[in-house]
């Protein structure tokens, strides 16, 4: 049954189970209709405990499809129109594994697949593919079936539409088989008559599993699309990757990945269990925008640093980078030149320092003056057309935290510190100079701490006061 909570009762599960495995014989429905899924064979019923816990994905109890399988009465009639929610962290590397198959006579189906690189959802002549799914990375997958109107959305976004789509009759209705069974995870299963998307319910019932499975929206998810995202917190709540990788010097240690707590911040006790009584530092930086644009650094002596051999090291009481001299992390050619609009964002602090320093560059290059030049912001914009340099009439102070935002919309190039414009110059319309992007620019030097880094390849002019806002809220930067 469930807890006080309303959550499934792990605790009941572990004293059934005990050191033994556990497996679901019977899957529940809650809609009041009977519709139980079900599996009688035990080789083929999906697994929930492991002998020891009861598995998760996100923290969440999760049902183990190892090429299982459960069946449910439930049928659709030609003239009936549906909806799929499913909430699916699969195995995805390779292959088809089907969520549901429900079919009727001859090639008639209303399928839900994930494969390695879309989710997919099949009425047995058509098909709409999309999203992204990440190897192991969970998901809300939904597809929405009404004759010349097909939908499949994945975590909110809708991926595909059809208007040549059929309801097909069918008759059976499975649950991780069919051609090329499930190998993952399950953790919800809804099945809707009528379609819910016509009937005006979906984004409802989206955000209310949301909520449960993956929390409240965070920055990444009120303004999507971003190209690269570092941060010491967790930026979206559908990134389930590590934050860092972090190397303990011993001079064995290669580095583990340290994800976020409870609360999505930096696991700081993590990376203090890791390195006891030895500095660490930070071999990979993790993108979380999904692109896959992950920051790094082979050489050891060019890593920046996380942890003193006491504690992580903080700025303002949130974990941070520390670049004193020659540290760096890029991910080559991760940008796109031919993308002209950018827009980037950076959590710093500047220590000291007789050279520029740069603590964030992605072709757009936000960059402080030298302490000889009162330390003024500048702003640095590397395109093939010409280079404007544009700086602010005023300085910045050594050892303080500040947010700064730079936006290059190949008309007007402008950088804000702390919610405010400092600089504003001529940009000029063509390709970047350069695909890399880096934190802490080559013979530009600090010593500064880093934060966060932000890079949408989009002007966000109209997003700015929004994105700047759950940044310095997180931060406490500026009042």
């Amino acid at each position: 049954g469930f807890d006080a909570d309303g959550n499934l009762n792990i605790a009941a599960i572990a004293a059934r189970c005990g050191t033994d495995n556990g497996y679901v014989v019977t899957w529940y429905d809650q809609s009041g209709n009977g519709k139980d899924a079900t599996q009688a064979t035990t080789t083929l019923q999906p697994q929930i405990y492991n002998g020891s816990a009861v598995l998760t994905k996100n923290s969440k109890p999760a049902l183990r499809f190892d090429n299982d399988r459960m069946d449910a009465s439930i049928t659709f009639g030609a003239a009936e129109s549906n909806s799929y929610f499913v909430v699916v962290p699969a195995d995805n590397d390779a292959g088809h594994h089907i969520i549901i198959e429900a079919q009727g006579s001859g090639s008639q189906f209303r399928n839900m697949t994930i494969l390695s690189s879309y989710v997919n959802v099949f009425d047995g002549s058509n098909a709409l593919n999309g999203g992204t799914p990440i190897n192991g990375v969970q998901l809300l997958a939904e597809g929405h079936y009404s004759t010349n109107n097909g939908r499949v959305y994945v975590d909110g976004t809708l991926e595909g539409t059809a208007t040549t789509w059929v309801q097909q009759a069918t008759t059976s209705f499975k649950i991780g088989e069919g051609f090329s069974d499930l190998v993952g995870e399950l953790q919800e299963l809804l099945v809707y008559k009528p379609d819910q998307a016509v009937a005006g319910n979906r984004a409802g019932i989206e955000s209310d599993i949301n909520t449960y499975y993956f929390g409240p929206d965070l920055l990444l998810d009120t303004y999507p699309s971003s190209a690269a995202a570092y941060s010491v917190r967790k930026l979206s709540k559908y990134y389930q990757g590590p934050c860092m990788k972090v190397r303990r010097a011993d001079g064995v240690d290669t580095g583990i990945d340290i994800g976020f707590d409870s609360d999505g911040n930096l696991d700081t006790a993590d990376i203090a269990a890791h390195c006891g009584t030895d500095n660490g530092y930070v071999v990979t930086w993790y993108d979380q925008s999904g692109s896959g644009n992950n920051a790094t650094q082979a050489t050891p002596t060019n890593q920046p640093q996380i942890y003193n051999g006491t504690a992580v090291i903080t700025q303002n009481g949130k974990p941070c980078l520390y670049f004193p001299t020659t540290q760096i992390l890029s991910a080559a050619g991760a940008a796109t030149v031919g993308s002209r609009l950018r827009s980037q964002w950076s959590v710093f602090s500047l220590e000291a320092g007789t050279d520029y320093a740069a603590p964030w560059s992605a072709g757009l290059r936000s960059q402080i003056q030298p302490p000889d030049s009162n330390l003024k912001p500048n702003l640095y914009v590397n395109r093939t057309g010409g280079s404007p340099s544009i700086t602010a009439a005023s300085g910045i102070n050594l050892n303080q935290q500040y947010l700064r935002g730079d936006i290059a919309d190949t008309v007007t190039a402008e950088s804000f510190i702390d919610g405010s414009s400092v600089l504003s110059g001529s940009d000029n319309n063509s390709d970047w100079a350069t695909s890399d992007l880096v934190v802490a620019q080559p013979g530009d030097r600090g010593p500064f701490k880093v934060a966060e880094c932000i890079l949408y390849e989009s002007d966000q002019s109209s997003n700015r006061t929004g994105i700047e806002s759950d940044i310095n809220t997180y931060y406490s930067i500026y009042s």
